[in-house]
């Protein structure tokens, strides 16, 4: 069947481009409330508009070189596409938008404002680039996902679902962002990390490496959530904050100032972690959700297979080996907690008290100052207080 065309091009060269040439429509585009003599933008070959479909070049707009336009596609105002791009399907490509070299514009997607996409990037569905956003590489954009401002995305980066990259922020590698999350202020996503549900990472945070951040996890500052990190919950990361390894957490947690967790290290329910905090190894710290949760400041090091569960607060102090401290216990000074060590209930360790071996230390026992506590040491409820060189052990206190 012979298509008859639509438009011609005229004479009418552009004035600063005399290779280009007007168009001028031969038949209506109702859709588009274009009449036969109406003229259209800019064209430098019959190649770069298609004949058949509803697709138009308005206004000022230019499209040349090997760049098409095709089935029902709108290029209008001051948009430039050059080279081999391609804008088809109901995409729309306005403002003072350039799309060029082998990138391809689809769907209902919309390059609008002074939005750039190049390389072989895609912009597809109903996902919309607008305000100075770059769009390059393999990078592809889809669904309801909207990057502006100053945002960029490069390199195979996929921004997905309904997620927005805004602000100054850059997703580059192999990075997926999806669902509802938002990248913003000079924040940065990268390598092949996955952040998605409605997380937030801002200010000048990083998510790197193979990291999985979801949920309402929110980064600030210049934290970073790297390595392998699973990062789920509602979960803020502030400060200088760093979490690695292959980390895990979950709840409703709060990692600000300078702590760093890595390892393979877990931490669940509700917690407090703050200061210059070490949380790595096979460290578990839980807390629990109905009361305060765990509360771990200062300077102090949770190690190895150690395990810090309930409600205690830990001030400082080093908690390794196989112990465990819960329940509302505090842990404070330069205290250290190693072996099989139970600390719980309401005890207290402080100063430079050392509690080691198999000791049970609960209820109201206070180690305020220098003591020792180790081998089979039980308090069994009663109020004990160890101070200056004191050991106690087995029963026993020895000075």
């Amino acid at each position: 069947m012979t298509v008859l065309p639509k438009y011609e091009i005229s004479d009418e060269a552009h004035p600063d481009f005399p290779e280009l040439h007007r168009i001028r429509a031969l038949a209506g585009v109702e859709s588009l409330s274009i009449f036969a003599g109406e003229m259209g933008g800019y064209v430098e070959f019959g190649s770069n508009l298609s004949q058949v479909g509803k697709c138009w070049i308005s206004d000022h707009a230019i499209v040349k070189d090997s760049a098409h336009v095709e089935d029902n596609a709108l290029v209008s105002d001051y948009a430039f596409v050059e080279y081999e791009a391609c804008v088809r399907g109901d995409a729309v490509v306005t403002g003072e938008s350039v799309v060029g070299d082998y990138a391809l514009i689809e769907g209902n997607a919309v390059v609008a404002g002074e939005a750039h996409v190049s390389g072989d990037a895609k912009v597809a569905d109903h996902a919309r680039v607008d305000g100075f956003a770059e769009i390059s590489d393999d990078a592809v954009v889809r669904d309801y996902a909207h990057v502006k401002d100053n945002g960029r995305v490069d390199g195979s980066a996929s921004i997905q679902g309904r997620a927005v990259v805004t602000g100054s922020a850059t997703v580059t590698g192999h990075a997926v962002v999806c669902d509802d999350a938002l990248i913003d202020g000079h924040a940065k996503v990268m390598y092949r990390s996955n952040v998605s549900g409605n997380a937030h990472i801002g200010e000048t945070s990083c998510v790197s490496d193979y990291a999985n951040v979801s949920g309402n996890v929110k980064t600030s500052g210049d934290a970073l959530i790297g390595g392998c990190a699973y990062v789920s919950g509602d979960i803020s990361v502030s400060g200088h904050a760093v979490v690695k390894g292959s980390a895990t957490l979950t709840g409703c947690l709060d990692i600000s100032d300078s702590a760093r967790i890595d390892g393979d290290a877990i931490i669940a329910g509700r917690v407090v972690v703050s200061g210059h905090v070490v949380i790595n190894g096979n460290a578990r710290v839980c807390g629990d959700m109905d009361g305060d949760g765990v509360r771990i400041s200062g300077y102090t090091q949770v190690q190895e297979d150690a395990v810090v569960t309930g409600s205690p607060n830990v001030s400082c102090g080093l908690v390794r080996g196989s112990a465990w401290v819960g329940e509302n216990a505090i842990i404070e000074g330069s205290a250290e907690v190693s072996g099989h060590a139970f600390v719980g209930g309401n005890a207290r360790v402080g100063g430079s008290v050392r509690v080691r071996g198999y000791a049970n230390l609960t209820s109201l026992c206070e180690m305020p100052q220098t003591g020792l506590v180790d081998e089979n040491f039980r308090s069994d409820g009663a109020t004990i207080t160890v101070s200056d060189t004191s050991r106690v052990h087995d029963f026993c206190i020895a000075a």
